[in-house]
């Protein structure tokens, strides 16, 4: 919506005619946005934390992880966490009512879009609280 689409709007109007979203979001979205977001990285390691879309492959080393797992995956790695020496992943992707604790996990994904709700987790230092 920042870009002037309304994709549930689009989606209802469009229904069966193949409406073009990409082509939508190239004309919306400028060139430099486009470039920003294509050159971020799929996950960012700070110290034992790895911050990531969706997790990890469990006991697989962060050199070996594919694009593919870490944004999309869920089970295993819900179930198991990391399964990976000194390594907490922060991730998103699922979402809870609730910030989501598991195994050398959290998942902050509270379902933003759809509930209004969105969770952030501050970490100072060894100290972390969700705000």
């Amino acid at each position: 919506m920042s870009y002037g689409i309304d994709i549930h709007h689009l989606g209802s109007r469009h229904k069966g005619r193949g409406a073009n979203l990409q082509d939508l979001l190239t004309e919306a979205v400028p060139a430099s946005h486009r470039e920003f977001l294509e050159t971020l990285p799929v996950s960012l390691r700070i110290g034992q934390m790895i911050f990531v879309h969706a997790g990890i492959r469990p006991g697989i080393s962060l050199e070996q992880q594919t694009d593919g797992d870490l944004m999309w995956i869920r089970e295993p790695f819900l179930k198991l966490g990391p399964k990976l020496p000194r390594t907490f992943v922060i991730h998103g992707h699922t979402p809870h009512p609730e910030p989501d604790l598991g195994p050398s996990r959290v998942g902050i994904d509270t379902g933003a879009f759809y509930t209004g709700k969105l969770s952030i987790l501050k970490i100072d230092g060894e100290q972390t609280r969700f705000l």
